[in-house]
């Protein structure tokens, strides 16, 4: 039995605006149907990654602004530490491998994050890509479980962060 994401029918043909809104059902695609089979992840190349919150939980975060040109993501506290241990990947890559890894871009969303890096040095086997995501993701959990008043207001499982890892089109 396939997984089902619900969202939201906004078409705005005559007919569906005089009746009730749909849900719509997805399905979605889990992470390691993603990855691309035969793609060596510890090789030298840019990365992109995109994490989603169990359930697609908006609890990353919220969208802020009046209209398109003011919009934006207000980070939560687990947004908020979501980014900060991003940000740390390289710092701990290098400590773990001795190799050199460079956050290139990010961007928080309230149900899922992206971000892109650059990894410089060939990682150790033991070391892949999948690794060191799973050591920020763990970092993450580990830190939000720390907040008693967030745990309490939305319950998230210890499986709340999934991954999507994809090499860019320069390295297959």
């Amino acid at each position: 039995i396939p997984s089902y994401a619900i969202h939201e029918d906004t078409s705005s043909s005559p007919a569906s605006r005089d009746s009730v809104k749909k849900p719509y059902y997805a399905p979605i695609k889990h992470n390691k149907q993603r990855r691309k089979r035969d793609h060596d992840y510890t090789s030298v190349a840019l990365y992109l990654i995109t994490v989603t919150t169990a359930d697609r939980q908006h609890v990353l975060g919220k969208l802020i602004g009046n209209s398109p040109a003011e919009a934006d993501v207000e980070a939560s506290d687990l947004g908020k530490m979501v980014i900060a241990y991003f940000k740390r990947i390289p710092e701990l890559t290098l400590e773990k491998t001795g190799c050199r890894v460079q956050v290139i871009q990010y961007q928080l969303m309230p149900d899922h994050f992206h971000g892109i890096f650059y990894v410089k040095d060939e990682l150790p086997k033991e070391w892949p890509l999948g690794q060191i995501i799973s050591g920020w993701k763990g970092a993450c959990t580990r830190a939000y479980s720390s907040f008693p008043a967030s745990r309490d207001s939305v319950k998230i499982p210890s499986y709340a962060i999934h991954e999507d890892t994809s090499s860019s089109p320069a390295s297959r």
